[in-house]
């Protein structure tokens, strides 16, 4: 492109970043998101959340939360959903469980709100942990704030009720999500 004097934008930059994550070529999109820099351009929310995105993927976490971290320090753009709802993956993927219930918190410090993905994603990887009770107040809490659960939000609390045995409160559960 370079060759041809077509500078490239965001777009571009963020597609390269997306094609070496999906790659496992790590350092690579590190180095393209260097990129924007040296062009001119600030990186977007797009380009963060894809290379987040990447490191998650790869069961690299502690990467993904640290260019997270960057991207707040830095002040380059502001996290969105999806930026939270990636990190808060790659946690519960991680069995960090108490690190993903600070993120719907850190969500709205940031002006950002969580949604159905933020709660459900963790209440599933509460209630696969055996951590049902939490579960169940995070439930609450998502209901107090005016998210309706979903399909999803249902089945997990279920099947983590039904793991510890509570059969009357799966009923229930199953009962309340057809009302």
């Amino acid at each position: 492109m370079l060759l041809c004097g077509i500078v490239p934008n965001h777009y571009t930059l963020s597609t390269i970043v997306n094609c070496y994550c999906h790659l496992n070529q790590m350092g690579f999109g590190l180095s393209v998101l260097g990129q924007f820099f040296k062009f001119g351009l600030q990186p977007n929310a797009i380009a963060f959340n894809t290379l987040i995105h990447g490191f998650v993927l790869h069961n690299q976490v502690a990467e993904a939360a640290r260019i997270f971290t960057k991207m707040l320090e830095a002040g380059h753009c502001n996290p969105n959903v999806v930026t939270f709802n990636t990190l808060t993956k790659g946690f519960c993927m991680r069995g960090n469980n108490s690190a993903a219930m600070q993120l719907p918190r850190k969500m709205e410090e940031n002006g950002c709100e969580p949604n159905i993905v933020s709660y459900s994603t963790i209440i599933n990887s509460l209630c696969k942990d055996t951590l049902v009770v939490d579960a169940m107040n995070l439930f609450s809490e998502m209901i107090s704030r005016g998210i309706t659960p979903d399909v999803v939000t249902y089945t997990s609390l279920i099947q983590g009720v039904c793991n510890i045995g509570q059969w009357k409160r799966a009923t229930r559960l199953l009962n309340e999500m057809f009302e």
